[in-house]
């Protein structure tokens, strides 16, 4: 079987444009790790994708890598790229449907796909759809506005941030309503979100079909521990990999994640298996690797923030974490359509330092 790895940010999906470092950084970071793990699977032939401008990894194994050819936009060099693959392993934001292109493209091009089906990609691909998902499930999620003719009169701090955004990028932390107001309505400079634009991509026909889009959204600013859930999932079960933290700091009215703790709390803790398994029963085409953000508020209640259908960053202190091969897990359900049993051979918390990017 032929594996075909893109990381977007280090696989070419900005070709000719600059990224910030830390974008670059924590990309390659998810690159490798699972580079690292696919090395053990002496069954998979893997090609990586590679913007010339990045390195090469170390631990590649004996994977092939392919770099675009002179003038080469994004979108012809993913085509060229899925032609001799079987399965594509995607690692890309949800912004502007990133991630939901990318995988009808591999789709449309008859070749497996190692994420949730598209219905389940168009909804974690929106914060509000997600919180609609997860309230009629009846999941405590963060309330989320996008009209905002429904937004309270008073309150705050609240918090505005891209629909379709992806980690801490674009996030802003406003200190009452009507700042917040003035933000999601556009009455003030936005911090720019520049990653997977539709010219990014090169227009690469339509995603699957989302609600309505709204740029930015509105969320009441909740006092708690920022945490996070590394769930593997199938057929709407959930088996929770690790329970980990997030290191979150303001700068300049900017909420940015600086690091993680991975494999913080017990992941064993009946709280956090159930909520595993109400989100998957939720979701049920949400499929493989999944992480969700949540917080658990002062009052103790777990709420949840976000939905990633894809490796986050808590990926890489997996193997060190629990020892195990997280990608081999992947592959064992994509071989044998049910969830693994998984063994730990240690239980350890891992640190792992990050500057802002798509976690």
């Amino acid at each position: 079987m032929r594996l075909l790895v893109f990381e977007f940010i280090t696989g070419g999906g900005q070709l000719g444009e600059t990224l910030p470092e830390s974008l670059r950084r924590e990309g390659e970071m998810m690159r490798d790790a699972l580079l690292a793990d696919l090395a053990e699977q002496s069954e998979i032939d893997v090609v990586v994708m590679r913007d010339p401008r990045w390195s090469v990894s170390r631990q590649h194994g004996a994977a092939t890598w392919c770099a675009p050819r002179s003038a080469e936009n994004t979108m012809s060099f993913y085509r060229r790229a899925l032609e001799n693959v079987d399965v594509v392993w995607l690692i890309a934001p949800e912004t502007s449907g990133t991630l939901a292109r990318l995988a009808e493209m591999a789709r449309a091009a008859g070749k497996q796909v190692l994420l949730s089906d598209a219905a389940t990609l168009a909804v974690c691909g929106s914060k509000y759809a997600t919180y609609c998902t997860l309230k009629d499930a009846g999941i405590d999620a963060i309330e989320t506005f996008r009209d905002v003719n429904a937004l309270p009169t008073s309150g705050g701090p609240w918090i505005v941030k891209p629909d379709d955004g992806a980690g801490s990028v674009g996030i802003a932390l406003e200190v009452n309503i009507h700042a917040a107001r003035q933000a999601l309505c556009g009455e003030r400079q936005w911090p720019e979100v520049a990653l997977g634009g539709p010219m990014a991509l090169g227009h690469p026909g339509p995603a699957p079909q989302a609600p309505t889009p709204y740029p930015r959204v509105m969320q009441p600013w909740c006092e708690g521990d920022a945490l996070s859930l590394s769930l593997l999932c199938s057929n709407g079960q959930a088996a929770l990999l690790s329970v980990n933290r997030q290191h979150v700091f303001l700068q300049h009215g900017r909420v940015i994640v600086d690091a993680l703790t991975v494999n913080a709390l017990p992941h064993n803790s009946i709280e956090f298996v159930a909520l595993g398994r109400l989100i998957a029963a939720a979701l049920p085409g949400l499929w493989g690797y999944a992480g969700v953000d949540l917080i658990r508020a002062n009052d103790g209640v777990l709420r949840v923030l976000e939905i990633n259908p894809r490796l986050t960053t808590s990926y890489c202190g997996l193997r060190k974490a629990l020892g195990i091969n997280v990608a081999d897990l992947v592959l064992k359900l994509f071989n044998d359509r049910e969830l693994p049993n998984m063994f730990c051979d240690r239980d350890e918390a891992v640190e792992l330092n990050l500057g802002m990017g798509y976690a």
